[in-house]
This record gives C-alpha cells, structure tokens and sequence, in this order.
C-alpha cells in the first residue's frame, strides 16, 4: 500500500511541473517527500533519522519543501513539526489527495499539517494518479484501512476505518489499465478478505448483488468476483496486509 501511496504522490507532484530525481540527487530537490510506515518501531526511529539528515539540506536551500507522509505522518501529526523544526508539510493517509494544495500553502511559508480522519468517507482515497503509464503491472487500491482494533496492531489507528471502494470503480481502473497495456493488476487493501462489509454496514448495494448478504465472505464474493470475471484481459490478483478470520468463507478458504 506504501508503493501505491508513493507512486499517487510523484504522480501528484509531476502535475505539478516537478520531475523526479534520482537517489544522489536529492540535496539539489526542489521538493522532498519521505513516505513512512510505522506498523514496526524500528522504521518509526528511522523516519526521524532520515528527516534529521535534511536540516543542512534546508539551510542551503531555505525555499526547499520538506514533507513527511504515510503512517508516522498519521501517527505524529503536529508533534513532527515539533521535534523537526526544518520540517514543512505532514501529510496523513487520507490526505495525499489534496497535496497540490498542501504544497502551494508550505511554499507561502506556512507548516502545514493534515491528518484528518474525518469528513467524506472515502473521497479522494482511491486515486488512479499514475507516473509511469508504461509500466506493465499496476496496483489498483480496493480498499482501504480496517475495523478490527487488534491490540497489537495500529493499522485502524493510522488508516482509519475500512472503507470498500465501488466495484465500478475498480472494474473502470482496471479495464483503463488494460487498455494502456498493462498485463497484470494487484488489488491492494489492509484487509481485502472483509471486502463490502462496510458497504453493508452503512447501508449500501454491491452492485448486482443480493443486499441482505450477512457473511462476510459472501460479501467479498460478491464483491470480488465481478471483477475477476470481468478482467479477462489481465491478470488479476489479490494482496492483504492482514488476514482476520472472521471474515473468510469457506468459499474464499477454497480459492487460497
């Protein structure tokens, strides 16, 4: 999921007018983004490692961005902004989708932090932001965040509640895709095998499916199948972060 996050920001940045740089050249950028994952401690100390390294970086280039996304941008929020002080821009999870926005408001000067978990479920979580359309594969998010407050995971925490994406939606990136060329297609979530159970929750359709489907792995056939079946131009396969048991079938225990 921390991929796909990074290919919606340089995709973000590059209609932008920015081009990417290479590794080496990242002391000559106009713009620098660390995107961070904190489902471990030792990648958390990282991050701080990582931005601290910047601080010479910003004095010799005072009008440079510093950003930080992802999960310890979640996690942190303004308490980053605190401990780095050359550090501009904290951008949440849910909130990569506005960072056009949050890049013209660090360049007036101001340190920007948005980790708002709150508002529209589900909008602008599902960009299809691309910077490379020549690439053969492709990740393609069908859901996001999770339900389940596991006490040794942060994953709710830092992504928020599970939100299922359309099947329409997905059906239209993926048929998009294949028409650009690419031959293979990962779908990606936190927790893919409780797909649609949210989409019951609040109330809505699967499409063409029936609504009063209470398990959730019929939930997830429901879901999933269409898009399966109705991808035949490519490969199409499935990747979860987590796995909770309640929520498979025995129908999806026989698919794995």
């Amino acid at each position: 999921m921390n991929d796909r996050d990074s290919e919606r920001i340089a995709a973000l940045l590059e209609s932008m007018g920015y081009t990417p740089g290479d590794e080496n050249a990242d002391m000559n950028a106009d713009i620098v983004v660390v995107n961070t994952c904190s489902v471990r401690e030792k990648p958390q100390h990282k991050v701080y490692s990582e931005l601290g390294r910047y601080g010479n970086f910003k004095k010799e280039r005072p009008g440079a961005i510093i950003a930080v996304a992802g999960c310890v941008a979640q996690q942190e929020g303004e308490a980053l902004l605190k401990r780095i002080p050359h550090l501009d821009l904290v951008i949440g999870t849910r909130a990569i989708s506005r960072l056009p926005e949050l890049v013209k408001k660090a360049h007036s000067g101001e340190r920007v932090v948005a980790v708002e978990m709150n508002g529209n479920a589900g909008q602008g979580l599902f960009g299809a932001e691309r910077p490379d359309p020549h690439s053969p594969t492709a990740f393609v998010v069908a859901m996001t965040g999770c339900s389940n407050h596991c006490a040794y995971c942060i994953v709710p925490s830092v992504r928020g509640p599970a939100i299922s994406r359309p099947v329409d939606e997905i059906l239209d990136e993926v048929r998009n895709l294949a028409d650009e060329g690419v031959l293979e297609i990962t779908l990606l979530g936190q927790n893919v095998n409780a797909y649609g159970v949210d989409i019951k929750i609040r109330g809505h359709k699967i499409r063409g499916h029936n609504p009063d489907l209470n398990n959730s792995g019929e939930l997830f056939k429901s879901g999933y199948v269409p898009i399966f079946e109705q991808s035949s131009q490519v490969m199409v396969k499935s990747r979860l972060t987590l796995l909770w048991r309640t929520h498979l079938s025995d129908w999806q225990l026989s698919q794995r």
